[in-house]
């Protein structure tokens, strides 16, 4: 911070210079100035504090307020102007040429080579469009395209350009941007009235960066909102030309089509996208070799063509084939330099010597972060913090948050060296506050593997600054909302037990990890309840929980009790004894209060669960609330068993029943003892003709079995004549003869032309299997029918099953699984087929097709 309050400084001066003694209003200035010296001089010597940073804050407000409204600018932005010239040494001209993560800026301008076509086409699009919607994978250029190649050509053409990135707040960050601008004093807090009354008659672009970070899960829905529905106000406006520029990532573009639909359905979000593509190779080769020809930088040629190709190729991170990844360009390019500024040979960094050392681009982009911060635990364990919940994008984070952990200082060293090394961006929004952020979301990934690669090393010091994170979030919404207050994620929490010996807890800590287990009824009540020394201000706690009035709240505290008084595992630290006595004193006070009915059960399922009973007849008291509690609660439960078993006793009886009345309508005429009968038939000329197919009988391991009843007994006609399962069975007679017909799934047909005494395989014209029925035409008992179940379709036999051919299997036969075939004299004969996906298929005697 020592480089920012040094520009402070100089911004003050130079503000003295200009207003000169004279001015009525330059005490004022120098004693503010005197003010901030001092706090920052107490800083220095003692370390810097709450009450200093607040102190501090102020100072530069009112100082920031008078820099505004008596030279037309903010305060960094004159200590800035005064010198930036006189700090730009050559090293930092080289090593600007290639900025690693941060994106190119407005004054880049120069040195920003490789982007001319999309620079003109975008700009074009810009001034051709009210909306125009920027996207591209991450790390594609989108920023420094924006920075260094439309804001200067915009400018030029006359627009008044106002560029905001999302931090926070997308309002809040586009209102401090407006009042950064030099001139702007006072304005109202809806940003399409600020802007409409400072520039009613000029061109205006607002460019709104980062733009995901407003679609994502921890921004506030109503700014967005806000955001959103403001738009067609500003680019409605006739007196003023004005125009807006969204910029986000490509894999945010649906759901901000998603949140633009919700309050303007028909517009079209694709139809204002510009999409902007990786670097191609010849752009790529341009962005490297122009800006080193404008500062005089050899290199070797043979090295630039490696370095590109090697990038085209690569698989690492979000990738198009044959195209370059700007922001992988920039890292290999700027490791290069790094590597040439250590060795003080800064005018020979692209060297095959350095590319070699370096091992090449798929070393460089695989180990940068690695590299950089090699085992740094508390760097990793920072950067983690940055990491959205979601852990696919980066977030904001206030600095009095990033310093609400443990070992603070060293916080602040690490933070320090991460700034230094370009990881981390540093934002100042108005009123001294002071965000951080991961400088380009490229790095979510090679941090989210690390992580994942070292579990043990990071898990507790994530736990940590959840914890701490958590407690100051917790603090802060009960100072906004009152009552309970924003109480921990439930896999956050979860993370945080796992971690729990290694933690250091304040009290207000553990009373929010006692609020967030009696919350979610979890057994860790009692290990919190161990880590602290004031258990009657704990017992309170869990007490208001227990006889609290809401129901559900009542259920989890009952069931974080339980947990810790009989505790399943024994990792589980079980309520202690003194923690139990309190607690009951203070359950039996509520039950003697017979005022408040609903806290006195309360107070005696709690005392159930605790099993504290000094006698009897305390155990019988609390029993018998319990039961009467317990029985209210389920009443309506009780009566719907008790209809249900009645109802379900009713359907018994009424099924009994039916089934004795059915029973009187059957009777067994015959037990065979042949196994099962899969098949019967009878034969149409004589209705007291009986076949029966039989299957596994009558002797052990037999196959197929023919019975038969003519008259009044049963006759075992023919023994095991195959083995395969039957599927149909046919009988056809005329005046001296009885055929049988029986079909085998697998083998094909069995015919009997002796009324089954003796059979023969009748299989010529027949498939090898998939035989499922068979059928007689009842006006030819020569003419038979055979279905099949695939898409063979119906065969036909005319000359009483010695030969078999395809019969019809066009149309809706074609393709059909049949499973059984009906022959009826209706109609002049009609042939009805049963299909396994539930079709009934009909052909009539004189016709072509299936219906």
């Amino acid at each position: 911070m020592a480089d920012v309050f040094t520009i402070y400084e100089r911004g003050i001066e130079e503000l003295l210079n200009r207003l000169g003694k004279e001015h009525p209003r330059y005490v004022e200035v120098l004693d503010l100035q005197s003010q901030l010296l001092e706090n920052i001089e107490l800083m220095n010597k003692f370390g810097d504090t709450e009450t200093r940073r607040a102190e501090r804050a102020r100072i530069l407000d009112k100082l920031n307020k008078l820099a505004v409204e008596l030279a037309g600018t903010g305060l960094l932005e004159l200590g800035r102007g005064k010198i930036a010239l006189p700090l730009e040494s050559p090293k930092q001209r080289f090593l600007k040429l290639f900025p690693g993560l941060v994106p190119y800026n407005i004054e880049d301008a120069d040195i920003f080579f490789g982007r001319n076509k999309e620079t003109e086409l975008l700009t074009a699009q810009i001034e051709r469009d009210p909306i125009v919607i920027v996207n591209g994978l991450s790390g594609c250029g989108k920023s420094s395209l924006i920075r260094a190649g439309v804001i200067p050509r915009l400018q030029k053409a006359g627009f008044l350009v106002l560029y905001s990135v999302v931090y926070e707040n997308v309002i809040d960050d586009i209102l401090h941007t407006i009042k950064r601008t030099p001139g702007i004093r006072e304005i109202p807090q809806d940003y399409v009235e600020a802007i409409q009354e400072n520039w009613p008659d000029k061109d205006v672009v607002l460019i709104v960066d980062q733009f995901e970070q407003a679609l994502s899960t921890s921004h506030d829905p109503k700014a967005l909102e806000r955001f959103v529905k403001g738009i067609p106000r500003l680019i409605s406006d006739p007196c003023q030309r004005a125009k807006v520029v969204i910029v986000l990532r490509a894999d945010w573009l649906y759901f901000l089509e998603t949140s633009i639909r919700k309050f303007y359905p028909r517009l079209n979000v694709y139809s204002c996208v510009f999409t902007l593509d990786p670097l191609t190779k010849e752009a790529a080769r341009e962005a490297i070799i122009k800006p080193l020809q404008a500062q005089d930088i050899p290199y070797e040629e043979e090295v630039v063509e490696e370095i590109v190709d090697c990038l085209q190729r690569s698989s690492i991170g979000p990738h198009i084939d044959s195209y370059v990844q700007p922001i992988q360009l920039q890292i290999v390019l700027r490791s290069l330099f790094s590597l040439a500024e250590r060795k003080g040979t800064l005018q020979q960094a692209l060297t095959r010597e350095n590319y070699r050392q370096l091992g090449g681009v798929e070393s460089i982009l695989r180990n940068y972060l690695l590299n950089s911060l090699g085992n740094r635990a508390e760097s990793w364990r920072l950067l983690a913090r940055f990491i959205a919940p979601d852990g696919k994008t980066g977030r904001t984070i206030r600095r009095s948050e990033l310093l609400a952990v443990p070992a603070a200082e060293d916080v602040e060293a690490e933070l320090r060296f991460l700034i230094s090394q370009g990881f981390i961006e540093v934002y100042e929004a108005e009123g001294g506050k002071t965000f951080y952020r991961l400088a380009h979301d490229y790095l979510v990934d090679a941090i989210v593997e690390y992580l994942n690669q070292n579990p043990d090393q990071q898990g507790w010091k994530l736990a940590e600054d959840w914890l701490a994170n958590g407690t100051m979030e917790w603090r802060n919404s009960i100072q906004v909302t009152g009552g309970e207050g924003l109480l921990l994620e439930r896999n956050r929490y979860l993370h945080i037990y796992n971690y729990r010996d290694k933690l250091k807890l304040t009290d207000e800590s553990r009373k929010l990890l006692i609020l967030t287990a009696l919350h979610y009824g979890h057994e860790g009540l009692g290990y919190w309840l161990s880590r602290g020394a004031d258990l009657e201000s704990d017992v309170e706690i869990i007490a208001d929980k227990l006889l609290s009035s809401k129901p559900e709240v009542r259920k989890a505290a009952r069931n974080a009790l339980a947990g810790c008084v009989k505790p399943s595992q024994k990792t589980i630290t079980a309520l202690g004894e003194e923690a139990k006595q309190i607690l009951r004193e203070r359950l039996w006070r509520a039950i003697k209060a017979p005022s408040n009915l609903t806290e006195r059960d309360a107070a005696a399922q709690a005392l159930w669960i605790l099993e504290t009973f000094n006698t009897l007849g305390e155990r019988f008291q609390v029993g018998r609330i319990v039961f009467r509690r317990w029985f209210q609660d389920h009443l309506l439960q009780i009566t719907s068993y008790l209809f249900t078993a009645l109802l379900a006793l009713a359907l018994v009886l009424g099924v009994l029943y039916i089934r004795e009345k059915l029973h009187g309508l059957w009777e067994p005429i015959y037990s065979l003892k042949a196994g099962m009968i899969p098949l019967v038939a009878v034969d149409p000329n004589d209705p007291e003709a009986v076949y029966v197919i039989t299957m596994g009988g009558p002797g052990p391991r037999e196959g197929c079995s023919l019975f038969v009843q003519q008259g009044n007994g049963w006759e075992l006609r023919s023994r095991d004549f195959s083995k395969n399962w039957p599927t149909s069975l046919a009988v056809v007679s005329d005046a001296n003869t009885t055929y049988l017909y029986a079909t085998l799934y697998s083998k094909g047909i069995m015919r009997s032309k002796d009324g089954g005494r003796t059979w023969e395989l009748s299989n010529r014209g027949l498939p090898s299997h998939g035989l499922t029925s068979i059928v007689a035409d009842p006006n030819d008992p020569s003419i038979l029918y055979l279905a099949t179940d695939d898409w063979r379709g119906v065969l036909r036999s005319t000359d009483g099953g010695n030969s078999w051919k395809f019969y019809d299997y066009k149309g809706e036969i074609y393709g059909a699984r049949i499973t059984k075939l009906v022959y009826t004299r209706a109609n002049g004969g009609v042939l009805i087929a049963g299909t396994w996906d539930g079709r009934i298929l009909i052909h009539h005697r004189n016709s072509s097709d299936w219906e």
